[in-house]
């Protein structure tokens, strides 16, 4: 009896061992890989234990993913997306599972600081809801997507390392291809959009150089990483390469952002009316003018491809950009760029 007293503690341990184990087992399911790193890489998992990241380390669902100054992390998913992470980042896998037995498919991350570029896989294509990106000041949602992210909070100041002076604090976001969906508003491939702290987003006129100054490479294509100096580039030994499927359609990888609209508008051409020769207006930042003549006042039109007729003009004090007048109406778009 004595024997029995002194052995059931430790029985007890070894049962509750045995039924912890298969938990565990349950819970650590790899959700995702590094691909490259550069610099200081680490991930905290949901029990607040941190990590070493390099080539080929595993991530699973809660962890959050950090980059220390001048590093940057390369990541596939499951699902075959792809994500980028640049310097100073803190990106979470808040909610993930994809083709796990009784668990619908899902990819929930945080954008707590710093900027990413990701190329979606199967379950952003397959399940566009099921897809999102949150950040402090607003969520964004996809349709089937290549597309960036860079959040400001005060911590921007690298940018004057490229020239650029930071920009006001906010979500600054990019479409290459398919479509981002930020407060209802829909951004296609070479749009750009600004949410400020207040949660407001707006359209924004052309691209903001906090993200054209310091682009981010395309995480699904391995040659826009040659040269970056990454510790361990490419996919993990005995990794099968995956292509990431972007956009809505069947085709997979993705396509170059639309270039910005250049300065100058179209030339329009003199019309001849019945009563004169008629006048040009000029466009305002389209590449190609598109002219149009009446022949009764022999008036010319030409508007630009993007800019519909209009050229806007920052103010460098405001930080405003002013719409010229239009049957003596003026309109004001507050814009940080």
């Amino acid at each position: 009896m004595v024997l029995a007293r002194n052995y059931y503690p430790w029985a007890s341990l070894l049962l509750l061992g045995l039924l912890w184990a298969p938990i565990q087992a349950l819970a650590a399911i790899e959700v995702g890989k590094v691909l490259a790193t550069r610099g200081e890489v680490s991930a905290a998992a949901a029990d607040g234990q941190t990590r070493a990241l390099k080539r080929g380390a595993s991530l699973f669902e809660g962890d959050t993913v950090v980059t220390g100054i001048d590093s940057f992390a390369r990541i596939r998913f499951s699902d075959g997306g792809s994500v980028h992470l640049r310097a100073a980042t803190r990106f979470a896998i808040a909610e993930y599972a994809f083709e796990q037995q009784g668990k619908k498919d899902v990819g929930r991350f945080d954008l707590v600081a710093g900027g990413f570029r990701a190329v979606t896989g199967a379950i952003g294509r397959d399940d566009k809801p099921a897809y999102s990106v949150k950040t402090p000041v607003t969520t964004i949602g996809i349709r089937g997507t290549d597309h960036e992210g860079r959040f400001c909070n005060n911590d921007c100041s690298d940018l004057r390392e490229q020239g650029i002076e930071p920009p006001e604090d906010g979500l600054y976001n990019g479409t290459f291809e398919g479509e981002t969906v930020i407060n209802g508003q829909g951004f296609g491939p070479g749009q750009y959009g600004y949410t400020n702290r207040a949660g407001v987003t707006i359209r924004l006129p052309k691209p903001p150089r906090i993200l054209t100054g310091d682009p981010m490479p395309d995480p699904s294509d391995d040659t826009e990483y040659e040269g970056l100096g990454a510790d361990e580039g490419g996919t993990p030994a005995g990794e099968e390469e995956q292509t990431a499927d972007g956009g809505d359609g069947d085709d997979g990888g993705t396509t170059p952002p639309t270039e910005p609209p250049s300065d100058d508008g179209g030339t329009g051409t003199a019309g001849t009316g019945t009563e004169g020769t008629g006048t040009t207006e000029t466009g305002g930042t389209g590449t190609t003018g598109t002219t149009e003549t009446t022949g009764t006042t022999g008036t010319t039109v030409t508007t630009g491809t993007e800019g519909q007729g209009e050229q806007f003009v920052s103010n460098p004090d405001t930080g405003f950009f002013n719409i010229p007048a239009r049957d003596q109406q003026v309109v004001i778009l507050e814009c940080p760029i």
